[in-house]
Protein backbone atom coordinates (compact mmCIF):
# COMPACT_ATOMS: atom_id res chain seq x y z
CA UNK A 1 0.00 0.00 0.00
CA UNK A 2 2.76 2.44 0.90
CA UNK A 3 5.54 1.13 -1.34
CA UNK A 4 4.85 3.43 -4.29
CA UNK A 5 4.84 6.65 -2.28
CA UNK A 6 7.85 5.59 -0.21
CA UNK A 7 9.75 4.70 -3.40
CA UNK A 8 8.91 8.05 -5.00
CA UNK A 9 9.85 9.98 -1.84
CA UNK A 10 13.15 8.16 -1.35
CA UNK A 11 14.30 8.37 -4.96
CA UNK A 12 13.22 12.03 -5.22
CA UNK A 13 15.18 12.85 -2.06
CA UNK A 14 18.38 11.39 -3.51
CA UNK A 15 17.81 12.75 -7.01
CA UNK A 16 17.36 16.28 -5.63
CA UNK A 17 20.43 16.32 -3.35
CA UNK A 18 22.75 19.32 -3.88
CA UNK A 19 25.53 17.15 -5.35
CA UNK A 20 23.09 15.76 -7.98
CA UNK A 21 24.02 12.07 -7.71
CA UNK A 22 23.30 9.68 -10.55
CA UNK A 23 20.27 7.70 -9.42
CA UNK A 24 19.72 4.22 -10.82
CA UNK A 25 16.75 2.07 -9.91
CA UNK A 26 16.64 -1.70 -10.26
CA UNK A 27 14.07 -4.41 -10.62
CA UNK A 28 14.98 -6.95 -7.93
CA UNK A 29 16.36 -10.41 -8.69
CA UNK A 30 13.83 -13.25 -8.82
CA UNK A 31 12.84 -15.09 -5.68
CA UNK A 32 11.54 -18.40 -6.98
CA UNK A 33 10.05 -20.17 -9.97
CA UNK A 34 6.82 -18.25 -9.54
CA UNK A 35 4.96 -17.88 -12.81
CA UNK A 36 3.09 -14.68 -13.51
CA UNK A 37 2.02 -15.61 -17.04
CA UNK A 38 -1.38 -16.93 -16.00
CA UNK A 39 -2.24 -13.64 -14.31
CA UNK A 40 -3.99 -10.79 -16.13
CA UNK A 41 -1.40 -8.24 -17.21
CA UNK A 42 1.36 -10.43 -15.77
CA UNK A 43 0.55 -9.25 -12.26
CA UNK A 44 -1.82 -10.35 -9.56
CA UNK A 45 -2.74 -7.89 -6.81
CA UNK A 46 -4.55 -10.67 -4.96
CA UNK A 47 -1.15 -12.19 -4.17
CA UNK A 48 -0.95 -9.48 -1.50
CA UNK A 49 -3.81 -11.10 0.43
CA UNK A 50 -2.67 -13.45 1.72
CA UNK A 51 0.74 -11.92 1.32
CA UNK A 52 2.93 -13.92 -1.04
CA UNK A 53 6.53 -12.69 -1.07
CA UNK A 54 7.46 -14.54 -4.28
CA UNK A 55 4.50 -13.07 -6.16
CA UNK A 56 5.35 -9.53 -5.05
CA UNK A 57 9.04 -9.87 -6.00
CA UNK A 58 8.54 -11.85 -9.21
CA UNK A 59 5.30 -10.32 -10.55
CA UNK A 60 4.33 -7.02 -8.90
CA UNK A 61 7.66 -5.17 -8.56
CA UNK A 62 8.78 -5.83 -12.17
CA UNK A 63 5.71 -3.89 -13.33
CA UNK A 64 5.69 -1.26 -10.59
CA UNK A 65 9.37 -0.21 -10.46
CA UNK A 66 9.59 0.77 -14.17
CA UNK A 67 6.35 2.73 -13.88
CA UNK A 68 7.53 4.65 -10.80
CA UNK A 69 10.96 5.21 -12.35
CA UNK A 70 9.32 6.66 -15.46
CA UNK A 71 7.19 8.98 -13.29
CA UNK A 72 10.42 10.38 -11.86
CA UNK A 73 11.86 11.00 -15.32
CA UNK A 74 14.76 8.61 -14.76
CA UNK A 75 16.21 6.13 -17.26
CA UNK A 76 14.64 2.65 -17.22
CA UNK A 77 15.68 0.53 -14.22
CA UNK A 78 18.32 -2.16 -14.44
CA UNK A 79 16.44 -5.43 -14.76
CA UNK A 80 18.07 -7.92 -12.40
CA UNK A 81 15.03 -10.20 -12.69
CA UNK A 82 15.51 -10.79 -16.40
CA UNK A 83 19.30 -10.83 -16.13
CA UNK A 84 19.09 -13.80 -13.75
CA UNK A 85 16.62 -15.70 -15.91
CA UNK A 86 13.29 -14.35 -14.72
CA UNK A 87 11.03 -16.05 -12.23
CA UNK A 88 10.57 -19.25 -14.22
CA UNK A 89 14.15 -19.85 -15.43
CA UNK A 90 16.15 -18.43 -12.55
CA UNK A 91 19.89 -19.11 -12.49
CA UNK A 92 19.77 -21.13 -9.24
CA UNK A 93 23.57 -21.39 -9.09
CA UNK A 94 23.64 -17.61 -8.57
CA UNK A 95 20.24 -17.16 -6.87
CA UNK A 96 19.63 -20.20 -4.67
CA UNK A 97 17.04 -18.39 -2.53
CA UNK A 98 15.98 -14.91 -1.48
CA UNK A 99 19.55 -13.60 -1.72
CA UNK A 100 22.33 -14.36 -4.20
CA UNK A 101 25.24 -16.53 -3.12
CA UNK A 102 28.86 -15.32 -3.48
CA UNK A 103 28.95 -16.18 -7.18
CA UNK A 104 25.61 -14.46 -7.64
CA UNK A 105 26.83 -11.26 -6.02
CA UNK A 106 29.90 -11.30 -8.25
CA UNK A 107 27.75 -11.89 -11.33
CA UNK A 108 25.42 -9.02 -10.35
CA UNK A 109 28.39 -6.75 -9.63
CA UNK A 110 29.81 -7.34 -13.11
CA UNK A 111 26.42 -6.76 -14.73
CA UNK A 112 25.78 -3.53 -12.81
CA UNK A 113 29.32 -2.23 -13.47
CA UNK A 114 28.88 -2.93 -17.17
CA UNK A 115 25.44 -1.28 -17.34
CA UNK A 116 26.31 1.75 -15.20
CA UNK A 117 29.98 2.40 -15.99
CA UNK A 118 30.32 0.54 -19.31
CA UNK A 119 33.30 -1.45 -17.98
Amino acid sequence: KYFSQDFLDLVTYYRDMPNKPKVITMIPPPLSNFTCSDMPGGSNPTCLAPYNKACVIDCVLPKLVPSLTKQLGLPPPLDLLTFLGGPTHTNKSAMPGLHPDCDGYELLGHYIAHEVFKV
